[in-house]
């Protein structure tokens, strides 16, 4: 919305107030797939700091949804989110 309306720093505020939301560990499932397609969808592919926030959050909780299936089929349908996560795994596996 910020980037819409020429409002600066509303970008900013948004994304800080959801990485201080404690991660997907507080947030519904719904809540997390919603979020996901909010950052990949409408967002502008330029605009990576709310993309990145979000894949780190689902980075961080694969445990806590590795058996999800609604968390499962996002992720499948949505590649952007599919590849960014794959990157994470190989940028982990080499340290």
């Amino acid at each position: 919305m910020g980037e819409k309306y020429g409002i600066r720093g509303l970008k900013r505020v948004a994304l800080a107030k959801f990485q201080g939301q404690g991660g997907p560990r507080q947030m519904s499932k719904s809540s997390v797939i919603a979020a996901a397609v909010i950052a990949f969808n409408s967002t502008p592919e330029s605009d990576k700091g709310f993309r990145e926030a979000m894949l780190e959050h689902l980075d961080r909780s694969r445990q806590l949804f590795k058996h999800s299936v609604p968390i499962q089929k996002m992720i499948l349908s949505m590649p952007e989110v599919a590849y960014g996560l794959y990157r994470k795994s190989i940028d982990y596996n080499r340290l």
